[in-house]
């Protein structure tokens, strides 16, 4: 069976329109190389919204009920999912089931994590490395709110929640025919070709502060990496 890849990173006030422009392809002239323009029209957006997402960030943080407190300035205000797979898993989908996939996987996160929190959808599928094979991504982006209304990234990815996620979504995309397993535990093999994992990854450490945290890597690696972001 193929494994599921899943990544975690967040993003500040400040990196919200350069992440928003580059998962729209609102701007063609990204870093990464390997995304084709041509194919961007390919793209899927599966949640609507009429605001960008400074304004939709801001409307679902004043809404929250733990408002007491003002929302600190240097506060994550999004996390966005990663969603992929082993690159020969996608090779074996029809472009249908591959939208497919991505519309699961939206909906699973958003049962999770609450519709209203879930602010963004991508699937892109106009990355093709230079042998030309495609790596389909899906970007979820949602407010980190935890179910009392507090807004902290901290608190909703805890530990547990960073490996149940791991299962959950594994579960719930089997249910629903895709034959993906969770990565184990304590292992911290990349299911990427090596050149787009290292590309991407830079790209991500880039475009914002926080360091990427990997589901599928060892407890005390998610510790170091939560220590040094």
């Amino acid at each position: 069976m193929y494994k599921l890849v899943l990544h975690v990173k967040h993003f500040k006030k400040g990196n919200l329109s350069k992440l928003e422009n580059h998962n729209s392809r609102r701007y063609l002239h990204d870093n990464n190389k390997n995304i084709r323009p041509e194919l961007s029209k390919n793209n899927i957006q599966f949640i609507d919204h009429k605001g960008t997402l400074t304004q939709d960030v801001k409307a679902r943080t004043n809404q929250r009920s733990n408002n007491k407190r003002a929302i600190r300035s240097d506060a994550n205000l999004i996390s966005e999912i990663v969603v992929g797979a082993d690159d020969k898993y996608f090779q074996t989908l029809t472009d249908q089931k591959k939208i497919d996939f991505g519309r699961t996987a939206t909906k699973l996160i958003q049962e999770r994590y609450g519709k209203e929190n879930v602010l963004r959808s991508y699937l892109h599928l106009d990355e093709v490395d230079d042998n030309g094979i495609q790596h389909p991504g899906l970007h979820v982006d949602l407010v980190p709110m935890t179910k009392n209304g507090k807004l902290s990234s901290d608190a909703l990815w805890d530990r547990k929640e960073l490996f149940d996620f791991h299962t959950y979504m594994a579960k719930g995309l089997q249910a629903n025919g895709f034959q993906l397993e969770r990565g184990e535990e304590y292992s911290r093999t990349k299911h990427l070709d090596p050149n787009v994992y290292k590309a991407t990854m830079a790209k991500f450490v880039k475009n914002t502060n926080d360091k990427s945290l990997e589901l599928n890597c060892a407890v005390k690696e998610i510790e170091k990496y939560k220590k040094i972001s």
